[in-house]
C-alpha cells in the first residue's frame, strides 16, 4: 500500500481498536465508544473505508443521527475524506424524521395520495379534546401533551396503557392510578382519531406512519432497503423503541447495520429513549459481532479516573491515552455566593496564566443555576454566553412541540455558559462544574434509583467535556427564597475525593482571595458578595414576590377543591419553588412536598407563574 493510497490515508492514524472497528467485516457490527474514544472518527472512516475498499456503495449507504446538527457534521466529515474516487461526498446524512418523511412525502406522491399535514404542536388540539373535562384540567395540557409523545416514542398505543403494562413503570407514566391511566388513554386515542380525520399528524406519527407503511407495502419496502443497503445509527444509546421499530423496518432481512453508542452516556431515558437497546444488541442483532473502545484519548488521565470513579463499576475498565495533566480539583465554599465569586476569580486566574475565554466552560445541573453564573460573571467583566435550552432529547418533543437542536455558533472570545444536557457532545480545555450538592446532583428523589443512576451518567458525561482541566465546586450554604440552607456535597465526590480532603475544605473555606484557591472568601457574616447578591436587595424582593404570587395561587386551588392551602402545596414547597425555579415538570416533582402527583395536578399551573415572573429573577 503506497502512502498516497486512500485506504492507507484513513487507517494511519487510527488506533489497533479503532482500526478494526473500522476494517470488521461483521455484519451486524456494534461499536461501544466511551466518551473521548473517537466515535465519530470511526464511523466517518468506517463509512469511508467500505466505500474506498468496494465493500459498499457510497451512494446507497444511509447514515442516521438524532439532530440535525449531528447530520450535518457528518456529511462535512464524509465529504472532507471523499477521496474522489468512492465518492463518499455522496453518502446521505440524516435524522430519523426528516428520512421518514422523506420517504412518506415519495409514498404519498406515487400513490397519488393526500398528504396529511404536520403540525407543529399538540397543544391545541389536545387543549380542545379537554374541553370542560376536570379530571383532564389538572393534569393540564402540557403535562397531558409528554404522556402522548412519551408513549408514542416507547411504540404504546391507547389500548396499552394499564397498570398492567410493565413498560409504564418508568417515565411520565409510572405510579399513576387506574382511573388516572384511563383518562390519559382516553385523550390520547381521541386525539389520535382526530388527528386521522382533519388529515394531520404530528413529529411522532413521521416515524409510526413510516414504520406502519414499510410493514404494510412490500413493494415499498423492498425499493427502501434496496435505496439503502448499508445503515449506519450514531448515539445508539439515544434509540427509543419507536426508532427501533422503524429501523428494523427500514432493514428487513439486511444485517449490513453498523452502530455507534455509549450506555454511559444515555442520559434521555425520561425522554423515551431506552439504552437497553444498545446493551442488548446481540439478542436484537444475532451474530452481531461488538467491539469496544474504551480508551479516552480526549480527556487526561486525572479527568478519566475521576469521570470513571463516578461510574463504579461500569467505569472499570475505562482508560487514557493522553499525557499527564493537572489533578481534578474540589473547592468547597462557604456559600453560593462564594461559590460564584469563586469561579469568576478562578476564570480570570486562568485567562491570567493564558488559557483564552473560549476553551473555557461553566457547566450546571440546571438552566436556573446559569442566570446566577451570568450575573457573576458579568460583574467580573467576564465575557461569556448562555447556551441555549436543554429542550430535549435529541430527537424528542418537549410539551407538544418539535425542538429542533438550534445550530449555534461557537461564539469567541467568551465563556461559555450551559447546563450539563446541553454541554454533551462538546469539549473545552478547562471546564468548571458548579453547585455538585445533594439535590442538585443528583437532580431526583432518593428513591427513584433508576433516575438516579441516569443522574449518575449525567454528571459523568459533564465531567467528560473537559480535555486538559477539570474543577469542581460545592457550596456549604445555599441561598433559597431567602434564607440560607445547609447543603452537602454530591455522593459521588466521594469517590474519588477523600473524606478528610472534602472535610479540610469545609473547616478551610474562609481563605482570603489571595491565598491558593482552595476555597471561598471568608464571609462570616453570611452577607452576599459584591455584585453577586441573588437574595438580597431587588432580587429578595423579587422571590417575595414571587412566592406572594405562588401563594394567592395556592389559596385559589385550594378553595376550588375545598380543602386547606397546606394540602395544596406547604410553605416549604412554595419557598422552594420561588427559590428553584423549576422549568419541567420533572424538576417540579423533585422538590420536596410536591412529589410526582403534585407536579402532575399543579405542574403545569406552577410553570406558567414562574414563566410570567419578571426575568431578574
Amino acid at each position: 500500500m503506497s502512502p498516497a493510497d486512500p485506504l492507507d490515508r484513513l487507517l494511519g492514524d487510527l488506533t489497533t481498536p479503532q482500526r478494526l472497528a473500522v476494517t470488521s467485516n461483521a455484519a451486524p457490527l456494534c461499536v461501544v465508544a466511551a466518551a473521548g474514544a473517537g466515535k465519530t472518527r470511526v464511523l466517518t472512516r468506517r463509512i469511508a473505508y467500505r466505500c474506498e475498499a468496494g465493500s459498499a456503495r457510497a451512494d446507497r449507504s444511509l447514515a442516521l443521527t438524532f439532530t440535525r446538527k449531528a447530520a450535518a457534521e457528518l456529511t462535512e466529515r464524509l465529504a472532507t475524506l471523499d477521496s474522489g474516487r468512492a465518492g463518499t461526498a455522496s453518502v446521505t446524512a440524516g435524522t430519523f424524521h426528516a428520512v421518514a418523511s422523506a420517504q412518506l412525502k415519495a409514498w404519498w406522491r406515487d400513490r397519488r395520495t393526500r398528504r396529511r399535514t404536520l403540525i407543529d404542536s399538540k397543544l391545541a388540539l389536545i387543549g380542545d379534546l379537554m374541553g370542560d373535562d376536570f379530571a383532564a384540567s389538572q393534569l393540564g395540557a402540557a403535562d397531558l401533551a409528554r404522556m402522548v409523545e412519551w408513549a408514542k416514542a416507547r411504540a404504546l398505543p391507547p389500548e396499552s396503557l394499564t397498570a398492567e403494562n410493565p413498560d409504564l413503570r418508568s417515565g411520565p407514566l409510572a405510579d399513576l392510578g387506574e382511573d388516572v391511566l384511563g383518562l390519559v388513554a382516553s385523550l390520547y386515542g381521541r386525539y389520535e382519531l382526530r388527528k386521522r380525520k382533519r388529515g394531520l399528524m404530528d413529529f411522532d406519527d413521521l416515524l409510526w406512519s413510516c414504520a406502519e407503511t414499510l410493514e404494510g407495502d412490500p413493494e415499498f419496502a423492498a425499493a427502501q432497503r434496496w435505496r439503502w443497503s448499508h445503515v449506519y445509527v450514531d448515539e445508539y444509546q439515544d434509540l427509543n423503541p419507536l426508532q427501533f421499530r422503524l429501523l428494523r423496518a427500514w432493514l428487513g432481512p439486511n444485517t449490513d447495520l453498523c452502530v455507534v453508542g455509549d450506555p454511559n452516556q444515555s442520559i434521555y431515558s425520561w425522554n423515551g429513549s431506552d439504552r437497553s437497546l444498545l446493551e442488548r444488541f446481540t439478542l436484537h442483532w444475532p451474530g452481531a459481532q461488538v467491539l469496544r473502545l474504551e480508551a479516552n484519548h480526549r480527556c487526561s488521565p486525572q479527568i478519566v479516573a475521576a469521570a470513571a470513579a463516578v461510574l463504579g463499576g461500569a467505569g472499570e475498565s475505562l482508560s487514557a491515552s493522553g499525557p499527564s495533566g493537572p489533578p481534578v480539583r474540589c473547592f468547597s465554599y462557604e456559600s453560593d455566593h462564594d461559590e460564584l465569586d469563586g469561579i469568576a476569580r478562578r476564570l480570570l486566574d486562568a485567562r491570567r496564566s493564558g488559557r483564552a475565554w473560549q476553551d473555557m466552560a461553566v457547566l450546571a445541573r440546571t438552566n436556573a443555576q446559569l442566570g446566577d453564573l451570568a450575573a457573576a460573571l458579568g460583574s467580573a467583566g467576564i465575557p461569556h454566553r448562555v447556551a441555549g435550552p436543554d429542550g430535549t432529547a435529541p430527537g424528542f418533543a418537549d410539551a407538544g412541540q418539535r425542538h429542533v437542536t438550534v445550530d449555534e455558533p461557537a461564539d469567541l472570545g467568551v465563556v461559555t455558559l450551559s447546563s450539563f444536557h446541553r454541554s454533551k457532545g462538546l469539549e473545552w480545555p478547562l471546564v468548571m462544574l458548579t453547585g455538585l450538592e445533594e439535590g442538585l446532583v443528583p437532580f431526583v428523589r432518593q428513591a427513584d434509583a433508576d433516575r438516579v443512576d441516569e443522574e449518575r451518567r449525567l454528571l459523568y458525561v459533564a465531567m467528560t467535556r473537559a480535555a486538559d482541566e477539570l474543577q469542581l465546586s460545592w457550596s456549604k450554604l445555599r441561598c433559597f427564597a431567602g434564607r440560607r440552607v445547609e447543603r452537602r456535597p454530591c455522593r459521588w465526590l466521594a469517590a474519588f475525593v477523600p473524606a478528610a480532603e472534602l472535610d479540610a475544605a469545609v473547616r478551610t473555606a474562609g481563605a482570603a482571595a489571595t491565598d491558593p484557591p482552595r476555597g471561598g472568601h471568608q464571609n462570616p457574616t453570611g452577607s452576599c458578595s459584591p455584585g453577586l447578591a441573588r437574595c438580597c436587595g431587588d432580587a429578595a424582593e423579587e422571590t417575595a414576590r414571587l412566592i406572594g404570587d405562588l401563594t394567592a395561587w395556592r389559596a385559589s386551588a385550594a378553595r376550588f377543591n375545598g380543602v386547606s392551602p397546606h394540602l395544596v402545596l406547604p410553605d416549604a414547597a412554595i419557598a422552594e419553588v420561588a427559590a428553584r425555579r423549576p422549568e419541567t415538570l420533572e424538576e417540579v416533582a423533585s422538590i420536596r412536598g410536591v412529589g410526582p402527583l403534585k407536579a402532575r395536578r399543579y405542574g403545569t399551573e406552577l410553570l406558567g407563574i414562574l414563566r410570567a415572573a419578571p426575568e431578574t429573577l
